[in-house]
């Protein structure tokens, strides 16, 4: 049995050919190259709104326009110009927390 005929994932022989070269489970799916998770396979619809401060120049970050709405990780500071990511999923940057209901 050659080793690409066994699942990655779940370490059994493969049942169905596949073209995914990590395996032919859901769980190997949701790896990666090197048996991690796959953050992005997880991906939340709707942006978490934090309130977030530049990590350089600490100031607050706001997402305004498209940006509001549109899911990111990445952000750019306007105050010095750095980018950086607080989470590693999507957030987008708000003025305050909505108040909890």
């Amino acid at each position: 049995m050659t080793t690409d005929s066994i699942c990655k994932g779940c370490h059994k022989p493969r049942i169905r050919a596949t073209s995914d070269t990590t395996g032919c489970c859901e769980y190997s799916r949701r790896l990666d190259g090197y048996g991690n998770p796959r953050i992005a396979q997880f991906a939340i619809p709707v942006p978490l709104p934090l309130v977030i401060h530049c990590p350089t120049c600490k100031l607050q970050h706001v997402d305004e326009a498209e940006w509001a709405t549109r899911p990111h990780r990445t952000h750019l500071c306007s105050g010095c110009g750095s980018t950086f990511r607080p989470a590693l999923i999507p957030t987008v940057g708000v003025l305050a927390l909505p108040a909890a209901s």
